[in-house]
């Protein structure tokens, strides 16, 4: 589309001015921030103008043109954007998690543009920066569980959506930069691990909402009700996963609003089925935030393999986050894809320091600090695992066959995870 304009740049200038405008409509804003990032991920050559500001190098100004101010580029945009976080994370969290992403795709695709990078890559303000936002406490997940409802636009929804949305945006998916006061504090960094492996799903939720449509609406299929957007396109919060406006027109053509106990019942449903989307909101972000944790951990163990002081914290951490995993009870494929996300780290952990030990004695030592965890249940746990990417290949394998296209999709991006 940028390519085949008549004046390309003057299009990429426009994109990058709404995308910066603190006054233009915010789905607008964050639809522009997508597309730059895509562009970036899929289309280099199209891409590189949003990182430089231009599709050529600019000739050598004249003198007419010195006193017309910079042209800015996305990538500027979103470094000013950067610079001031602390605003964002207070006003308008799903923004700045947008430019997050944006950096973070830039940076993945940083070999395609090496000379634009790597002034920032020495740039100490800017990891400054993003090395303060990686470390801002999170306050703890607020209640999922819908009990208030208020009006919005002609339609009830959820009194814990800013809550819950606010929440779920703010641990963002960037890949914090290496920061050695991470781990110098042993309780900071086992309560950011622990914090990494948490995950809010409530899987009671599906059979309350099951219950409470089968008296009112016997014939309902809640998979029906499923959003058709990309996990990583939808708002986190009221409509995350089901659409609840869907729903509540069906009641409505159902007319099951008819007497006062029906209306308490239907009201019920909804705040059940608002739980649900408040609640996979919360594991979406949890998920996300262990999935950065792993990335981190890999990439800052180079630093850390020849800190043996350390490395009983970290043995002994791995202990104590092995425990927790073979403690879950939890089943189904949400809880799957978590496991896969805690394992990483797990495996990570003793790679972040063992590496290319010195001696073959480090790696007989440094393990049996792992030995107080219950290795039987945990080998359990690791089958039951197993079993169930057994189970989901062999479904993916199915709906492929039988033509259902969409679903293997699904299946085939929950096993890659």
């Amino acid at each position: 589309m940028v390519g085949q304009s008549s004046d390309s740049e003057a299009t990429v200038v426009a994109l990058v001015g709404v995308a910066r405008h603190p006054y233009h409509d915010l789905d607008l804003r964050l639809g522009v921030w997508h597309f730059m990032a895509l562009t970036i991920e899929t289309e280099p050559a199209l891409g590189h103008p949003f990182i430089v500001g231009h599709f050529r190098a600019p000739k050598e100004e004249s003198t007419e043109d010195k006193g017309k101010s910079k042209r800015v580029s996305a990538l500027d945009a979103a470094r000013e954007m950067l610079a001031n976080w602390n605003e964002y994370w207070e006003t308008n969290p799903r923004l700045l998690s947008a430019v997050l992403g944006f950096l973070t795709v830039v940076w993945q695709c940083g070999w395609d543009h090496q000379s634009t990078l790597i002034n920032i890559r020495k740039n100490s303000e800017f990891w400054s920066q993003l090395a303060a936002l990686a470390k801002e406490e999170i306050s703890p997940a607020p209640e999922y569980k819908s009990k208030e409802l208020v009006e919005m636009a002609g339609y009830p929804r959820a009194a814990y959506h800013e809550s819950i949305s606010s929440h779920s945006y703010r641990p963002g998916n960037i890949e914090q930069s290496p920061n050695e006061s991470i781990f110098e504090s042993e309780e900071q960094f086992s309560n950011e691990l622990h914090e990494a492996i948490f995950n809010a799903y409530d899987p009671t939720l599906y059979a309350d909402f099951a219950e409470k449509a089968e008296g009112h609406l016997p014939d309902l299929v809640f998979e029906h009700y499923e959003s058709r957007e990309l996990v990583g396109e939808r708002e986190l919060g009221n409509d995350f996963a089901f659409a609840s406006k869907l729903l509540q027109l069906r009641m409505e053509l159902s007319n099951i609003e008819s007497m006062d106990t029906t209306v308490a019942h239907a009201d019920e449903l909804i705040h059940t089925l608002f739980s649900i989307n408040l609640n996979l909101s919360l594991v979406y972000a949890s998920t996300q935030l262990g999935q950065s944790w792993q990335a981190f951990l890999v990439k800052v163990a180079p630093f850390l393999q020849g800190d043996i002081k350390f490395r009983p914290v970290v043995m002994s951490l791995a202990s104590s986050i092995s425990a927790s995993i073979a403690k879950e009870k939890r089943s189904g494929e949400i809880i799957l894809t978590a496991h896969g996300v805690h394992l990483a780290i797990l495996l990570a952990l003793p790679e972040l320091v063992l590496g290319h030990p010195k001696s073959t004695t480090d790696y007989i030592t440094a393990p049996r600090q792992m030995a107080n965890t219950d290795v039987a249940d945990l080998q359990a746990k690791l089958k039951q695992v197993e079993i169930r990417i057994t189970k989901m290949r062999n479904r993916q394998m199915e709906a492929a066959q039988a033509g259902h296209n969409e679903e293997a999709k699904q299946y085939n991006i929950t096993l890659a995870q």
